[in-house]
């Protein structure tokens, strides 16, 4: 203020100058008769008579804690006198740009999905809500693993006894936890002569797996659903061990169940397998001393058990079943 102090014995409101008062200014800068002092370049004096660093020194650039005008950068971002900050990101790599902080690049599986740069690149790329990208959302399919995400793709696994087809998982094997067999779905090659069938399945590799063949007539036998005389452990006596054709073994309760009946829509097998239902061969030959050429088979569409020579049954041709012990 006005006459505050003296200057050379003169009231001075600026500052002192080799004894003269002057007024304040970038390079005379001082109030109240002080001493003058000059302002660094890109700082100005204040109206308190204190060089500082403001948007009128500093336009293109920022102010650091010193009052010093600094060039914006990384580590000192701003413009028109801002304060300097430093630009850190999480999981990112920051520039400033216009002296905003900005985000270079997101670290290696991580994005800024919700496109707020003060949290950086918040997202993980591995997660299977986003996989490879924001908001790409492994679904899970029916019959198959949970799905995963690796490298970016969204990934599972076809359950046992289904095959990928691209979009879905079809059934292709059932596995019967009751005899641990799995079979095919669906009678295999069409329908064929007895020693055709066994090298049809032996030779048969599908779905990941060589060690299919054809079933013996228990096996066979373990298929039958809704005939009491022969499913396994009915009264019917033909099995692996008891193969013979007279009624040791091959008993009355062996016929057949009412034709078309069974609880498949009539066939007298699980509702997974699927195609005619009709024979199907065995690799049970009987054991009757004269009938060494005859081999088991059962005829799903009336659930019974029965036996046909095949040296002299020419062009006699049942389905094939395949099957493999376990899962």
């Amino acid at each position: 203020m006005s006459g505050a102090c003296s200057c050379g014995g003169t009231s001075c409101d600026g500052c002192c100058s080799k004894g003269n008062c002057v007024p304040s200014s970038t390079s005379t800068c001082g109030v109240g008769g002080g001493l003058c002092v000059k302002c660094d370049a890109n700082q100005a004096c204040n109206i308190q008579g204190r060089c500082v660093c403001d948007s009128s020194s500093c336009p293109n650039g920022c102010c650091d804690a010193n009052d010093q005008c600094r060039t914006s950068t990384t580590t000192t971002c701003g413009i028109s006198g801002e304060d300097c900050i430093s630009c850190s990101l999480s999981k990112a790599t920051a520039n400033c740009e216009n002296g905003q902080c900005v985000i270079a690049s997101c670290n290696t599986n991580y994005s800024d999905c919700d496109n707020d740069t003060s949290n950086g690149c918040e997202t993980l790329l591995t997660s299977t809500s986003n996989c490879g990208s924001c908001g790409n959302k492994c679904t899970a399919r029916e019959n198959a693993t949970s799905p995963t995400c690796v490298d970016g793709i969204c990934g599972d696994k076809c359950n046992y006894g289904y095959q990928d087809n691209g979009t879905i998982c079809d059934l292709k094997i059932w596995w019967d936890s009751k005899s641990n067999l799995s079979w095919e779905i669906g009678p295999s090659g069409g329908d064929m002569s007895w020693q055709s069938a066994i090298s049809y399945c032996n030779a048969r590799s599908v779905y990941g797996y060589s060690d299919w063949r054809l079933p013996t007539i228990s096996e066979l036998r373990s298929l039958i659903r809704g005939c009491v005389g022969t499913v396994t452990g009915g009264p019917c006596k033909v099995t692996d061990s008891c193969a013979r054709s007279d009624e040791s073994c091959h008993t009355v309760d062996c016929g057949m169940c009412t034709e078309n009946g069974g609880p498949d829509d009539g066939c007298y097998r699980p509702e997974p397998l699927t195609g005619t239902c009709g024979r199907s061969w065995s690799s049970t030959r009987e054991t009757t001393v004269t009938d060494r050429t005859n081999v088991w088979y059962v005829n799903f569409a009336g659930g019974y058990v029965m036996s046909i020579d095949t040296a002299n049954a020419d062009g006699y041709v049942s389905s094939v079943l395949c099957v493999r012990t376990g899962r």
